[in-house]
């Protein structure tokens, strides 16, 4: 049976010209590079487009992978990545990037959802370069709130035996435990080679890219020997990974044998990439190929283990049958896609506009900014016009009195919503009584 694995921070005029060179320009899908290519990407199991959508490269035609990436480029991709709006308030809040900087309005957004700090100071220290740890535990910061966990609920043991796996986890920050351990388990991070973490090295423009990615992308279902003969559903989006072990050195690996019908069905994302279980030469460990379902319909994925070389039967073969689905039946979960700013609320001592509160449906979760935090919580909507909210977990930076007041409130009125309302003025929830509790206007996308 399929598994989905779920629980498991990033100058002025004189150097204007400088920053049309450190991929400032909006990111192109399928733009191509000639010093990266898909065989290369791959490796991280991510692709080529993907890479696109966060960073469109240099001007010479070059996307430098493995050049070590800036705070401020950085915040850029994050930003993109994650949707973020950009910022640009009136008062910079750091003294070293002001407005006239191109990557203010990505460093205001970051900052603003919580994601980074600056250095101290009230310094941002933009053009420093970022180690791999601190790169992680951004990405980890969102991606928990995102998929409505709390770091805090990892334990020291579980920390302890995730981190374990690498010959260097012990070496993590200890601050930064909780988010290497959360990304590790939830295949944002792989480690090098040799079963490494390097926390303190500097992050590359690759690696940033490659979990920025893997990040965003749903939660995927893995299979590995065991699932061999099985039938899988899916969604169309969904991300299928199948894990299988073999060794390299042998001379064997792991090759995919899929029609052209099954390809457009399920279509081939990232890798192989291999990951030995040991740095000893002539280990074993476990090749991966990441999946994308593109499209309804039944697909055969069929992948073989042999020496290419070799015109002999395959060593082992693993088969599995996906089928794959529209989606949910329309009207279930009626509120995805839609973004809302709140405009209104029966709390007196406060008045809803004075505060940034947003509510963006997505994927059967609703998340946002709450005043000062981040926020995300499982939902339900009907077309009968049914609503609930599961528990919510958010960041947990500190801020202006009134906006942790107002932020306390609006989750408080969010969990007593048991109904909704959608017309032209917008989106209200109501309360088990029917009396009006919060009323939100529609955002730009």
């Amino acid at each position: 049976m399929a598994k989905r694995y779920a629980g498991t921070i990033v100058i002025v005029i004189l150097l204007a010209a400088f920053a049309l060179c450190v991929g400032l320009a909006s990111p192109a899908s399928a733009a191509r590079w000639n010093d990266l290519d898909e065989a290369t990407v791959g490796l991280y199991g991510v692709s080529l487009d993907g890479v696109s959508r966060l960073s469109s490269g240099f001007p010479d035609e070059t996307w430098r992978p493995w050049q070590s990436i800036s705070r401020a480029q950085f915040a850029k991709m994050a930003a993109t990545a994650f949707a973020l709006e950009p910022a640009a308030p009136e008062r910079p809040t750091f003294s070293d990037v002001d407005a006239a900087d191109d990557y203010y309005p990505y460093i205001e957004a970051v900052s603003s959802a919580g994601l980074v700090k600056g250095v101290g100071g009230s310094r941002f220290d933009p053009m420093a370069t970022l180690t791999r740890e601190q790169a992680v535990a951004v990405v980890a910061r969102h991606t928990a709130v995102d998929r409505g966990y709390d770091l805090a609920g990892l334990s020291e043991e579980e920390i302890s035996v995730v981190l374990g796996g690498f010959r260097d986890g012990t070496s993590v920050s200890p601050g930064l435990r909780a988010e290497l351990a959360f990304a590790v388990a939830n295949g944002i991070v792989l480690g090098t080679g040799d079963r490494c973490l390097v926390p303190q090295s500097p992050m590359t423009r690759i690696g940033a890219a490659a979990i920025l990615i893997r990040a965003t992308q749903p939660t995927p279902y893995v299979l590995d020997e065991n699932d061999d003969g099985a039938t899988v559903t899916l969604e169309v989006g969904d991300i299928l990974k199948v894990a299988l072990r073999g060794n390299p050195t042998t001379g064997y690996s792991w090759t995919v044998t899929q029609s052209d019908e099954a390809a457009a069905i399920l279509e081939s994302v990232g890798g192989p990439y291999y990951v030995p279980d040991t740095g000893l030469i002539g280990s074993g460990g476990v090749f991966t190929f990441v999946f994308k379902a593109v499209s309804p319909g039944e697909a055969t994925l069929s992948l073989a283990y042999s020496r290419p070389w070799e015109d002999v039967p395959p060593s082992e073969t693993f088969s599995v049958t996906v089928l794959v689905q529209a989606g949910p039946v329309d009207g279930a979960i009626v509120l995805d896609g839609t973004s809302w700013r709140l405009q209104a609320w029966p709390v007196s001592a406060l008045d809803a506009r004075d505060f940034e509160i947003t509510a963006s449906f997505e994927d059967g979760r609703v998340g946002g900014k709450a005043a000062v935090n981040l926020y995300s919580a499982p939902y339900t909507a009907d077309a009968g016009g049914a609503f609930g909210v599961g528990e919510i977990v958010s960041t947990k930076m500190a801020g202006p009195e009134a906006a942790m007041r107002a932020e306390s409130w609006y989750f408080e009125l969010l969990r007593q919503a048991c109904s909704y309302r959608l017309d032209a003025d917008g989106l209200t929830l109501f309360g088990e009584d029917g009396a009006e509790l919060l009323r939100f206007v529609a955002t730009a996308e």
